[in-house]
């Protein structure tokens, strides 16, 4: 598997990866030697700036849109629920 990026999610053994291969924004987690992934976010070019909120629940990161322009997604792990924060790069969660 070739990721673009990995960050490990705050206080715990999940991590999430941008996967290159099929452009999918990837949660993985290992219990009792499996390990289980669960695919949160499917983009049209690429993944990249993956950035956790401190207490782990949000996760930031930018992909492309149809244009290739570069958008900030935050994405509530929890439920899925996504939102487009706007355009732009290296989005951060201020206050850790």
């Amino acid at each position: 598997m070739y990721t673009d990026a990995v960050a490990q999610r705050p206080h715990s053994r999940e991590f999430v990866c941008a996967r290159h291969s099929d452009k999918a924004l990837v949660l993985s987690s290992e219990q009792a030697g499996q390990v289980s992934e669960r695919i949160l976010w499917q983009s049209m070019r690429s993944i990249s700036d993956l950035n956790w909120s401190a207490d782990g629940r949000w996760l930031c990161f930018t992909d492309r849109n149809e244009e290739s322009q570069r958008r900030i997604i935050v994405i509530d792990v929890e439920t899925g629920e996504s939102q487009e924060l706007g355009k732009g790069i290296r989005p951060a969660f201020v206050g850790r």
